[in-house]
């Protein structure tokens, strides 16, 4: 499959990192700016501005705002398959932030559906040891650890952790995620020992 990429401002970027920090606030009021002055230039289907809202959506998950968060990013996937389609890289990064959202509002069922459909696309397209494939298999770690299912969960938040780990520093607030999903995994599975090991 050919993998379609479109480019992305720096300051967008920048912004979700600095959310991720839980800089939330400020990253929304720079989103908001940036979806402005994409709406002044471009058509209103252009790619960038759903990038834009998918890094909204993730920005108010983040914070907690789940319907906001899941109404902007229905919106961001109606338009990649609409223009894009799945084989856009940010496809599948909409879909993990969608399930991340049913997770969170107890919809792990649906979360899961989501969540494997994003996996697969990123096993089709992307390395393995790539950030964005440990991030989406970390999510769906997340979903079954919320479903009890530990066994299923932990190897995929283990792969996760260790990718992210080298591609994106230990410190990274990607990594840290990562550490804490172990963490909760191993508490709730009553593992205190491999729990303490990545504290």
């Amino acid at each position: 499959a050919t993998l379609k990429t479109f480019p992305q401002t720096t300051s967008s970027m920048a912004m979700i990192g600095r959310a991720e920090k839980g800089e939330t606030a400020e990253a929304e009021t720079t989103l908001r700016q940036a979806e402005k002055i994409y709406r002044k230039l471009y058509a209103p289907n252009f790619t960038a501005i759903y990038d834009n809202l998918r890094l909204q959506a993730q920005n108010l998950y983040l914070q907690g705002r789940l319907d906001e968060a899941e109404s902007t990013i229905n919106q961001v996937l109606e338009n990649y398959r609409q223009n894009s389609g799945p084989q856009y890289i940010n496809y599948a990064t909409a879909l993990t932030v969608k399930g991340l959202v049913l997770n969170k509002q107890g919809k792990s069922a649906q979360a899961e559906e989501i969540l494997r459909e994003a996996v697969r696309l990123r096993r089709e397209n992307l390395p393995r040891e790539h950030f964005f494939s440990a991030l989406t298999v970390g999510a769906l770690g997340e979903i079954l650890v919320a479903q009890k299912r530990f066994d299923e969960a932990e190897p995929l938040l283990v792969e996760s952790y260790e990718h992210l780990q080298l591609s994106q520093a230990a410190e990274n607030p990607r990594t840290l995620l990562a550490k804490r999903r172990l963490v909760e995994l191993y508490t709730l599975w009553n593992k205190p020992d491999a729990a303490s090991s990545y504290r």
